[in-house]
């Protein structure tokens, strides 16, 4: 079963520093470099994807508002990871309400973000 990625970053760098990491362990990774693209992504074949991660500031849609775009509109039921700094209860409340599963702070370390990546698709991802 091949497991695929949306990967939804605005840093050009960062998202080919994790699609590098994600493809090398073995998932198929799809890019967008802003929430109205991967939200425009989902729209047209969210079945083939098995975990969403975004960052949560971006320009345009921010990765909380994709997430609360996805579950409005009943897009997929993926998990969906936020990358961020940002460690405020508040804001990570917020996006549990709207859906999101599972936080990774940055900088991220390979390892434990390949072990996050590899838990989420265990517990959600399998049939």
């Amino acid at each position: 079963m091949v497991k695929k990625i949306l990967l939804v970053e605005d840093n050009r760098e960062y998202i080919d520093m994790l699609k590098t990491i994600l493809s090398e362990h073995g998932y198929q990774v799809i890019t967008a470099y802003n929430g109205e693209d991967g939200l425009e992504i989902l729209k047209k074949d969210a079945s083939s994807i098995d975990i969403i991660i975004t960052d949560l500031h971006m320009p345009g849609i921010s990765g909380l508002e994709l997430a609360k775009e996805i579950f409005l509109q009943k897009i997929t039921e993926a998990p969906i990871v936020i990358l961020t700094t940002e460690t405020s209860p508040q804001m990570k409340k917020e996006g549990t309400q709207a859906g999101i599963h599972h936080w990774i702070i940055k900088p991220i370390k390979k390892e434990i973000f390949l072990g996050t990546v590899d838990l989420i698709f265990k517990r959600y991802c399998q049939n």
